[in-house]
């Protein structure tokens, strides 16, 4: 939808992954340094795909209110604590 299916889906969830460990990061859940490195690689998210900083944030939000994730007030994000371990905040 927002990437008008420039990405497969795989991508698009790769590159998810990666905002949401940045963001687990940022938020003091995860320790700093979970989303760089060999992980961004692995999943595909690196240089060839799109920034997600440069696809319309209002776009990305319209499109996370539909995701299975939210509930009827909030959307919801797993976030990464560690390898193997995720806690949902909302």
């Amino acid at each position: 939808m927002v990437t008008h299916f420039q990405l497969r889906h795989g991508e698009a969830v790769a590159i998810g992954m990666v905002a949401e460990a940045k963001l687990a990061e940022r938020l003091a859940v995860a320790s700093k340094g979970l989303s760089d490195g060999g992980g961004r690689d692995a999943f595909g998210a690196g240089p060839a795909n799109p920034n997600p900083k440069e696809l319309p944030r209002d776009e990305i939000i319209r499109a996370m209110r539909l995701d299975k994730k939210k509930n009827a007030k909030a959307i919801r994000f797993a976030l990464p604590a560690e390898i193997g371990r995720v806690e949902l905040w909302t």
